[in-house]
């Protein structure tokens, strides 16, 4: 009788560290997984970064003179005119966020053609990611007194388990606009 007692403890033991060892491949899997897609979140979100500010935000109001440059500003959405060379046609950006089921895509357009190739897997939490401010650094969305802007931006992704907004990565900048200031002065 100890004998049968002992098969039976020892196939519940190793039945335990057969469990054990499935649920720890299952949970390296896991983080793995997680890990991975916060890289590619955080080099996503940084090479946006790069191309809103260095070659969209850097040129509001570039060339315009004291034409007006820029057309809205809300918290969602942003429209704005720049000229590459004094004299040329202008240029019109528009940076607006669409909506899908599982947060918000952000679109950059350019005289119509979309500038951005947005990932499907990587949404923006918030419709509101514009936070405009004056000379005085007081926040205001009056088109004729806007001087910079605050972007943040808090992407969100699925997880391994596929639940939505499990994975959050948040960036945040400021852009002064350098070309409003000068054509102000008439420089």
């Amino acid at each position: 009788m100890s004998a049968l007692l002992d098969v039976i403890m020892s196939v519940i033991v190793g039945g335990l560290i057969v469990i054990t060892i499935i649920l720890t491949i299952g949970n390296i899997q896991e983080m793995n997984y997680n890990t991975s897609h916060m890289q590619d979140l955080k080099f996503l979100g940084n090479n946006l970064i790069e191309v809103l500010d260095a070659h969209f935000l850097e040129s509001v109001g570039r060339n315009m003179g004291s034409d007006q440059t820029i057309l809205e500003a809300t918290k969602s959405s942003f429209t704005f005119k720049s000229r590459q060379e004094p004299g040329s046609a202008d240029s019109t950006v528009v940076i607006s966020l669409e909506p899908t089921p599982d947060g918000f895509r952000l679109d950059i357009r350019q005289d119509g053609v979309l500038m951005t190739h947005p990932n499907p897997s990587f949404l923006l939490e918030s419709d509101e990611i514009f936070y405009f401010f004056d000379a005085n650094k007081a926040e205001t969305y009056d088109i004729d007194q806007i001087k910079g802007v605050q972007v943040e931006l808090k992407f969100v992704s699925k997880n391994f388990k596929n639940e939505s907004g499990s994975l959050k990565y948040q960036l945040s900048f400021v852009r002064f606009f350098r070309n409003v200031y000068i054509n102000e002065m008439n420089i």
